[in-house]
């Protein structure tokens, strides 16, 4: 049986996965050494400490007899086990652990890959010796140093650091060479990095770099030969574009002014308003040409315009060919000339990386999940079973909205092994509202679609606990209120109606389907009250040249804003220890600090 458990910010997670290891344990009841068996996994090493601190206190509560213990009853009445049993089995387990404490296996899901990678290092070919670096910071610093101190003028190398340089330069962005090259290269550290470098040389990117920016260039030509053809045209026959109907807005007019440049034709072609429908798309018909009063007005006119219609007819279906055609492929190879020099860059330095591990023996950290997949892939899932799998009846999961497509990949065989097994259960615990791995490549849509999908033909068990066991009745309102909104908010907001855009804010909907929260019966009167206040920085709809004036007032506002709050606080019996002031980045909370010490 699979457990799915959507647990939201205070509602007892932690003491549910509590529950669930202990209730597997004492429904083993002559094996006190059956921990060995459960394999439990969290995020971050404050988690994991956490969770085995837990275990290890409710186990020395129920050893020692104490009755009032969280899970005295629960496991007394869901396993039928008489008091003396019970705390017998605690004591004998707690012993257990102590004896075999490298078999208390609750630990990161890194540390876990780790551990296994040494078991196959045969398998994949690494060496005895290596040792996993968790400092990736610095092997980023070394390989940048080295790559730097390789740059010449000659360098093949430097023409990516000038176009990442001149880019950065174009949007306003910061002048620091060696910070901007370390923000990148740290991309080179995502688990899926070795899907988006290139293992070719420096000059063959660089020649394929030129070949991209020659095919953006036959298509721009492509359009400026029609545009050159129809001046040609209409200077012979002496018509200028704005004796056309609409004249400064005539699509001669757009053709060859407003369309100048290709860029901007592909733009306009693309935009929202116009969908691939043009003024050049619109005029395909000679009638529309020139207005009735135009006609009668200047009638030689219309004699010349009516002389040069088949040629400027074909002209015309000629540039709408090379927009219909060129403007998708323009807009693609746009897109990948302008994040090649990234491209190139990371290519470069990923060599130096790993040109560095090999020299120091190391296997970088964001690579264990990839290496792990290997021993899946390559024919090795006899020998992962053999080594890994039959040793865990029961996977327990927590925090699993962060998780990865390839960590999931390693883990899922694991737990569909375990599921394999009659008896035996495993746990997911997570909640896709609290996603914040995203840059680490986190899938909340595992949690959220694809788990339910994998394990369809298992016994499955969703959950969704309604208590929050942590904030006041206030707090609770506000956030049920503010989920509620929301995702309905999200909806209206999208600008485009498109089926895909449809379909992302849909899910937004979905993901908070069972948000609300309550406070459990039991602690009703203990935890009433509470507070929260809204107060908006900046309206809508401002002008830029207003917005920044605003801003401005603004920024002095707040701080008199913050500095009110804080001196109510310490009059209404607060101590400053009592406050919190949270920021979005590292130099708000500088701001912070100084105002604070001015004050």
């Amino acid at each position: 049986m699979l457990k799915i458990l959507k647990a939201s910010a205070g509602s007892g997670k932690t003491f549910r996965l509590t529950r669930f290891y202990l209730e597997i344990c004492f429904r083993h009841i002559r094996d006190p050494y059956y921990f060995r068996h459960i394999l439990a996994m969290t995020f971050t090493n404050d988690a994991t400490a956490e969770m085995k601190e837990r275990i290890l206190h409710e186990l020395k509560e129920l050893a020692g007899g104490n009755q009032q213990s969280n899970h005295w009853a629960y496991l007394k009445e869901e396993l039928d086990l008489d008091d003396e049993l019970l705390q017998t089995h605690a004591s004998r387990m707690l012993d257990a652990i102590m004896e075999q404490y490298d078999d208390f296996a609750i630990s990161t899901i890194d540390s876990f890959f780790q551990r296994v990678l040494r078991i196959f290092t045969r398998e994949l070919n690494l060496e005895g010796g290596q040792e996993i670096e968790m400092d990736q910071n610095a092997v980023l610093e070394e390989s940048m140093t080295r790559f730097l101190d390789h740059i010449d003028e000659k360098s093949e190398h430097l023409k990516w650091v000038e176009l990442i340089l001149q880019n950065n330069e174009e949007n306003n962005k910061g002048h620091s060479i060696k910070s901007e090259l370390l923000k990148l290269g740290s991309l080179l550290f995502k688990e899926d990095s070795d899907q988006h470098v290139s293992r070719g040389s420096a000059g063959e990117l660089i020649h394929l770099y030129r070949r991209l920016k020659e095919e953006k260039a036959k298509l721009e030509n492509a359009f400026y030969s029609t545009q050159k053809k129809l001046r040609t045209l209409l200077n012979a026959n002496q018509i200028d574009e704005y004796d056309f109907s609409r004249g400064a807005t005539s699509f001669i007019n757009t053709w060859l002014n407003t369309y100048s440049e290709f860029k901007t034709a592909s733009q306009k072609f693309t935009d929202d308003k116009s969908k691939g429908i043009t003024p050049l798309h619109n005029n395909t018909d000679p009638d529309k040409w020139l207005a009735k009063s135009k006609r009668k007005q200047d009638p030689e006119l219309a004699a010349r315009v009516d002389r040069i219609e088949d040629q400027l007819s074909a002209l015309l279906q000629e540039a709408i060919d090379a927009l219909d055609t060129g403007v998708p492929l323009y807009v693609s190879l746009e897109a990948v000339i302008k994040s090649f020099p990234s491209f190139g860059f990371l290519s470069v330095l990923g060599k130096y990386v790993e040109q560095y591990c090999e020299e120091e023996e190391i296997i970088l950290i964001s690579r264990t999940a990839g290496l792990l997949r290997q021993v899946i892939l390559i024919q090795l899932m006899p020998f992962f079973y053999e080594k890994i799998g039959q040793k865990y009846h029961h996977i327990l999961l927590d925090e699993f909205q962060d998780t990865s497509h390839t960590q999931w990949e390693n883990l899922q065989v694991l737990v569909e092994n375990a599921l394999q097994q009659e008896g035996k259960a495993s746990l997911i615990v997570g909640d896709v509202k609290q996603a914040i791995y995203r840059w680490r490549n986190g899938s909340w849509e595992i949690l959220h679609q694809h788990l339910s999908e994998q394990f369809s033909h298992y016994e499955l068990n969703e959950e969704t606990i309604e208590e929050n066991w942590r904030s006041r009745q206030e707090i609770i309102d506000f956030n049920n209120a503010c989920f509620e909104a929301l995702p309905a908010y999200a909806q209206n907001y999208a600008l485009d109606n498109s089926e895909a855009q449809e379909s992302r804010f849909s899910d937004i909907t979905r993901v908070y389907e069972g948000h609300h929260q309550k406070i459990h019966h039991s602690q009703k009167e203990k935890r009433a009250g509470g507070f929260v206040q809204m107060w908006a920085c900046l309206p809508s709809g401002l002008k830029k040249e207003e917005r920044k004036e605003f801003e401005e007032q603004q920024h002095i506002a707040y701080w008199n804003y913050l500095r009110e709050e804080i001196q109510s606080a310490l009059r209404r019996g607060y101590a400053k220890k009592d406050l919190c002031i949270l920021v979005r980045k590292a130099k708000h909370a500088k701001e912070v600090g100084d105002q604070l010490l001015a004050w």
